[in-house]
């Protein structure tokens, strides 16, 4: 089995791939693909994780473990350690063909980041935008007691009706008044 072979489903691969690390603890290329195919389906990643270091730690030098690492570490949401193995792989890069793939990790990263922030910029909106309606339909509820609260008051031209208009103008005056003092007073 190959790095490309175990991007394929099947519980037995898996178990394949177990029973090779069982049998040999110290055999990097079975952890290396059980990580892998952990990563490529998307399942226990945590344990990818530890399977990949443990291929690291026998073969430090291979870059295809390397890569593996840093692409569970994308999918864990660990940005900022993926994005300092990319960095790191595109620095030791021997070839067009590694700095070709840590660019890749690199801007996966930076799209996995836009996307997350898109995302919780839609979800703040959404949030804004329904605290708007709750606020909308709570004054829309309390819009029924005012129109019933307009039917009850006393008749035009009524005693109360008149002294209700005075206190109104009064109260538009002495705004008047306020506002004239403020601009007297500013424009000194």
């Amino acid at each position: 089995m190959t790095f490309g072979d175990a991007s394929q489903r099947g519980p037995q691969i898996e178990e394949d791939l177990r029973q090779a690390v069982a049998l040999k603890a110290d055999f990097a290329e079975a952890n290396g693909l059980l990580a892998v195919y952990l990563l490529t389906n998307n399942e226990k990643l945590p344990e990818a994780l530890t399977f990949v270091q443990k291929a690291i730690s026998l073969e430090p030098r291979n870059v295809r473990f390397q890569f593996a690492r840093a692409q569970v570490l994308l999918r864990m949401r660990r940005y900022y350690d993926a994005e300092a193995i990319g960095h790191s792989l595109r620095a030791s890069a021997i070839d067009d063909t590694a700095r070709e793939q840590a660019d890749e990790i690199l801007t996966d990263v930076a799209q996995a980041r836009d996307y997350e922030a898109r995302m919780r910029q839609m979800r703040d909106e959404e949030a804004a935008r329904a605290a708007a309606r709750a606020s909308e339909s709570g004054s829309a509820a309390r819009a029924p007691r005012a129109s019933r609260e307009t039917m009850r008051r006393p008749p035009k031209n009524s005693r109360a009706q008149m002294g209700h208009r005075s206190m109104a103008r009064h109260r538009c005056s002495s705004v008047a008044e306020g506002r004239t003092k403020w601009l007297a007073s500013s424009s000194r």
